[in-house]
């Protein structure tokens, strides 16, 4: 083994402070490159699994978002229907309304022009029983004038 030593050029004694050197370096090494690079590889993946644990929580609530469209919009249809036949119903009542306010008006009109109808042919018979009664004078004051 000596003659191996030998041949190699192998120094105990540099061999010794190398390997403390490359010791020394390791722990310098382990101490401030390693446990910093690998915190930091850590917090990395903590920010990854977050991120994925966000973007699951995120498309949890966009399912349920669209259940919620959903059953907002089915209510909304189901009140607009409400809605519709609600002002169908007080169309109707409406149009019956109007339509009995118009016959009512209509039949007070008619009565009103029957009524003035009524005057204007009493007024005319008054006139003409004048106008009569006046003729008769004038003719039986013709006749007279006549036999006179």
């Amino acid at each position: 083994m000596d003659e191996i030593v030998k041949v190699f050029g192998i120094n105990w004694g540099l061999l010794t402070i190398q390997m403390v050197n490359f010791g020394l370096l390791l722990v310098v090494l382990h101490h401030f490159l390693y446990k910093p690079v690998t915190k930091l590889l850590q917090k990395r993946v903590e920010k990854i699994e977050k991120g994925v644990q966000d973007a699951k929580d995120a498309e949890d609530k966009l399912k349920n978002a669209g259940d919620e469209k959903n059953k907002i919009l089915s209510e909304a249809s189901k009140e607009a229907d409400n809605v519709v036949e609600l002002s169908r119903q007080k169309a109707s009542e409406l149009r019956s309304d109007m339509l009995k306010e118009a016959e009512d008006r209509s039949k007070k009109m008619l009565d009103e022009a029957k009524e003035r109808a009524e005057e204007e042919k009493q007024k005319i018979i008054a006139k003409s029983k004048g106008e009569v009664a006046k003729l008769a004078v004038l003719s039986a004051e013709k006749i007279l004038r006549e036999k006179a």
